[in-house]
């Protein structure tokens, strides 16, 4: 790999990780990226199995390395949770997932030690959130609310939906009183 012309791969399953791309273009403004939204594929937390998500993930791999990435960042939930250990087993690059950076912005903009949690069923049902905060502090109190019409309107254009506020308003009923933080 020519180092020299190395570049940073980001993906998601759609254009939710565009914001991650953003924040890294901003950190990061010399390096190249290429950003992979399996949107054909997506939503990856509905529907799929594990395994599912990581031949998807594997072939996004194979293609963010056959075009010269050093490191790739998942910025994608699901994709994190079913297939970041898998990646790392079978690539020798850096693989970095956005779960352990979510949690930890969510605990530091928590003073109640509050967190709500907004994602796909595959996401919310695995507890990701809920043990990666708590393994950096016990106390935290954290509710994982499957969003399973949230996901899809982001992705196919969030204002093209006459109910998109009726939607939102019955999952922003579902978190508890005195959360602080909400990780989306």
């Amino acid at each position: 790999m020519d180092k020299k012309n190395c570049k940073i791969g980001v993906f998601d399953s759609g254009l939710g990780g565009v914001t991650v791309l953003k924040r890294l273009l901003e950190d990061l403004p010399y390096e190249e990226y290429i950003y992979y939204g399996d949107s054909g594929n997506a939503p990856y937390g509905s529907g799929k199995t594990k395994e599912e998500i990581q031949y998807l993930c594997k072939k996004i791999m194979d293609f963010l390395i056959e075009n010269n990435c050093k490191v790739v960042v998942i910025a994608c939930n699901t994709a994190t949770v079913a297939a970041l250990e898998y990646l790392k087993e079978n690539y020798s690059i850096p693989i970095i997932g956005i779960i352990d950076s979510g949690a930890k912005i969510a605990i530091q903009n928590s003073s109640l030690k509050k967190v709500a949690v907004f994602s796909t069923e595959f996401t919310a049902n695995s507890n990701a959130y809920k043990n990666t905060i708590q393994r950096y502090d016990k106390d935290f109190e954290v509710t994982q609310i499957a969003c399973i019409e949230f996901c899809p309107m982001i992705e196919k254009g969030w204002e093209t939906f006459d109910n998109n506020q009726e939607i939102l308003e019955k999952y922003i009923n579902k978190i508890p009183d005195n959360v602080d933080a909400l990780v989306l």
